[in-house]
């Protein structure tokens, strides 16, 4: 039986799991236990039990197969399955927020959410921990529709947008709840912005978990988007409307990482962020990366682009 605890009472998403083993990865009731526990609660948080690599991998496959992050060139050596994310000047985005420099911060975003069919999800590892900072926040799409007023939800219930990637800073950080000021948008941002292979795609506004029937708003911050079928104006409005709605940090939870902690999520439904760390300090991330769920909640606008089918890391 699984060690399981909610990780905050205010909220209606996230577990915590306590003291899992390998082990127990080889019992399929353990295994069933656990994807009905990611799929219910959004966000799992692995505490107290093993934290090796290969535990990692193998926790990973239980929700579904890995793939090779599209970043290849940051991939850990030997390791196909992992990706390395580093918070320091080089690779990360360097910002003033709220008047506090940082760096390796993230806006609010779903991973890869412009494309058709993102990842399921992804695990988190720290395998270098910062002296301080390097929090990651998350906010559940179930809850946040489920809060909507009920204007917004039958204004949406039949909209779609076209999302386009962009790593523009003025992009990117457009509907974050905070003052930012870019001043390195690092490799990482840079490498990916260099890309062509990010057709846009159409997204619906609202759609539904599957396995739940439970709907999710079809909104995330992060990438370039308009509503179909709505003015300029009009689409800003209505996206700035649903952006102070989501991104509403009393709803967030924010992770401050213990040794050896892991923390999955589903990026279907859940958007997550990075606070950053002081500069001058080191922080490194493993991460493992879900193949996309076998249904899309998406579609390519254009043909052609960049697919993880032909990824596949196991």
């Amino acid at each position: 039986m699984l060690d399981t605890t909610p990780l905050s009472p205010d909220l209606c998403f996230g577990s915590m799991v306590r003291g899992l083993t390998l082990a127990q990865l080889d019992d399929e009731a353990t295994r069933e236990a656990l994807r009905a526990l990611w799929l219910d609660r959004g966000l799992v948080v692995f505490r107290g039990g093993d934290a090796s690599v290969d535990f990692q991998i193998e926790l990973s496959k239980v929700f579904g197969p890995l793939v090779r992050h599209q970043q290849a060139d940051r991939l850990v050596e030997g390791r196909p399955e992992l990706l390395w994310l580093k918070s320091d000047p080089a690779n990360a985005i360097t910002a003033d927020i709220d008047g506090k420099r940082v760096v390796g911060l993230l806006p609010w975003h779903g991973d890869a959410r412009w494309l058709a069919e993102p990842p399921h999800g992804a695990i988190l590892r720290v395998h270098r921990m910062p002296s301080a900072g390097g929090e990651t926040g998350f906010i559940d799409l179930i809850s946040t529709y489920d809060r909507l007023p009920d204007h917004l939800k039958h204004r949406i219930e039949h909209l779609e947008s076209e999302v386009r990637f962009s790593s523009d800073p003025k992009e990117i950080f457009r509907f974050q709840p905070h003052e930012v000021q870019v001043l390195d948008n690092g490799s990482a941002a840079r490498d990916l912005g260099a890309r062509s292979d990010f057709p846009p795609i159409i997204q619906p506004m609202v759609y539904l978990q599957p396995e739940t029937g439970r709907k999710v708003l079809g909104f995330t911050p992060m990438p370039r988007q308009k509503v179909i079928g709505l003015s300029e104006e009009d689409s800003e409005a209505l996206l700035y409307a649903l952006a102070r709605h989501t991104t509403d940090e009393r709803y967030a939870y924010f992770h401050t990482y213990q040794q050896d902690d892991l923390v999955l999520w589903d990026n279907l439904r859940m958007l997550h962020c990075g606070l950053g760390i002081p500069p001058g300090d080191e922080r490194e991330i493993w991460r493992t990366t879900l193949a996309p769920a076998d249904y899309s909640i998406a579609r390519a606008a254009e043909e052609g682009g960049f697919t993880w089918k032909s990824a596949t890391a196991s």
